[in-house]
């Protein structure tokens, strides 16, 4: 797969201390909080992806993952309120405390577990030190510093010709001119909708 790409394990920084403290926390043989914490509160990019890159036993992940059932859950009543917010004010408080219990739990596992990611990395240095570095990675991140530092060295403005640097003006110039444009026009482009727009009527007259 993609993900056994050098490429790809050197964005997930797996030599790092903080990926291998993550790994110490999920190969633990039973389920603890930070476990879950981590997996529960980290984004599903790169947490879930990086289990299968460290090739982690799938069915303790899914476990330890289960729990997020219960933030999903609240902000779905949150966007099931709006909804119904032209039926009742009841509806406008109940949507707005679902939302805030679900940004809470998000938010809160995700501190939980970078305290304890941040934990593992002072407290178990030994281990850390004894795990392994990808070499495929080390090797690809030493290629790509290389050539970084050939790309900062050949494309120094000064070092540029004539032509280069007026296709580079002119790209700044029209960037800001479309981005001008757009903030003047954007009426014009976009209508204004909301979750409790009917698709039905105007402006989006069924068209979908």
């Amino acid at each position: 797969g993609v993900l056994r790409l050098p490429v790809q394990r050197s964005t997930l920084m797996v030599n790092s201390e903080v990926t291998k403290s993550i790994k110490l926390i999920l190969a633990e043989p039973r389920m603890t909080l930070n476990k879950v914490y981590i997996l529960v509160g980290g984004p599903d990019w790169p947490t879930s992806v990086l289990t299968g890159v460290l090739r982690l036993p799938v069915l303790p992940m899914q476990m330890g993952t289960t729990p997020i059932v219960l933030p999903i859950a609240l902000t779905v009543l949150a966007g099931g309120g709006m909804l119904k917010v032209n039926e009742s004010q009841v509806w406008v408080s109940l949507s707005s405390l679902f939302l805030t219990l679900s940004g809470a739990a998000f938010a809160g596992t995700l501190l939980i577990g970078l305290v304890a990611v941040e934990n593992t990395k002072t407290t178990k240095t030994e281990e850390l030190a004894a795990m392994p570095n990808d070499e495929e990675v080390e090797k690809y991140d030493k290629d790509q510093e290389e050539h970084q530092e050939i790309t900062q060295q050949v494309s120094k403005w000064e070092d540029q010709g004539l032509f280069w640097q007026s296709v580079l003006v002119l790209a700044v110039v029209f960037m800001y001119c479309a981005t001008y444009l757009f903030f003047l026009s954007g009426k014009d482009c976009f209508e204004a909708i909301e979750v409790t727009t009917d698709y039905r009527l105007p402006p989006i007259n069924n068209d979908i």
